[in-house]
């Protein structure tokens, strides 16, 4: 237990440095948080009741298992699955988790000689000739957190990790972005302010619309961002403002010009 609230630990923490925080975790969706709740009681309950490992095991396991899928999409769900299969995989093959006799020892939770009276709870048993899968079993001892895991935990830890990393990271907007040219209030005032000034000094009308539209909104984008104050429009009630001023140099030089080619108005 205490490594996979560490790893919780260490995933707010990365998470801050990244530009997150504890506030983004109440934004992620998740689905079906009873089953975790329900899955995590169960996992705890043979070890404080003594007694129900066989039903309350099988049934975190399985309830855990739901929690997951139901949460695939989240960023390390894919890795805790995969730790919580190979946990799973010595319990069913042994009825129990296997633990080793010499990893006991190097934690420091029992001695040569009292590691044989050492009670493991319901859930787990120490490890005999005939047990399968050891590879996966708890053999890893880990002193400093008075304890032993197995590979699998270390990889639920790893999964948990990422998740709470992943949530505690500022949500992206999906959507396309918007260069300045393209958004739709500045294509507004731009074309207007480009036709009023192009009106000004009779620049001939183009005959395509939306050409105009383009090389009207091209040749007042510039003005507007050498000037970032608001831009004439039509709309002001009144003639433009004469400084600065849009020649019609400019776009009639446009690339986005109806004609194609430069034209200069005396």
């Amino acid at each position: 237990m205490w490594l996979f609230l560490l790893a919780v630990l260490v995933g707010i923490v990365v998470g801050k440095l990244r530009s997150g925080g504890l506030a983004h975790l109440a934004l992620v969706r998740v689905r079906s948080l009873t089953l975790l709740i329900l899955g995590t009681a169960l996992a705890i309950g043979p070890g404080v009741l003594g007694f129900g490992a066989g039903f309350l095991q099988w049934s975190s396991f399985a309830l855990l298992a739901m929690f997951g899928v139901r949460n695939l999409s989240l960023v390390g769900m894919p890795i805790f699955l995969l730790g919580l299969t190979l946990n799973f995989l010595p319990v069913a093959a042994n009825g129990g988790m296997p633990v080793r006799q010499s990893a006991l020892v190097g934690a420091g939770l029992a001695t040569h000689e009292s590691v044989d009276q050492l009670d493991l709870g319901s859930r787990r048993h120490l490890a005999t000739p005939g047990d399968s899968l050891m590879p996966f079993a708890d053999i890893i001892p880990v002193p400093s957190l008075n304890g032993v895991y197995s590979f699998g935990d270390f990889v639920m830890a790893m999964g948990l990790g990422n998740i709470v990393v992943a949530a505690s990271r500022p949500r992206r907007r999906r959507g396309r972005r918007l260069e300045p040219s393209m958004d739709p209030s500045f294509v507004a005032a731009a074309r207007a302010a480009a036709k009023a000034q192009a009106e000004r000094r009779e620049l001939p009308p183009a005959a395509d619309p939306k050409t105009w539209d383009s090389a009207a909104a091209h040749a007042a984008e510039r003005l507007l961002l050498s000037n970032p104050a608001a831009p004439p429009t039509e709309a002001s009630g009144g003639e433009p403002s004469p400084s600065p001023v849009v020649e019609a140099d400019d776009v009639a030089d446009s690339p986005d010009s109806p004609t194609g080619e430069s034209r200069r108005v005396a």
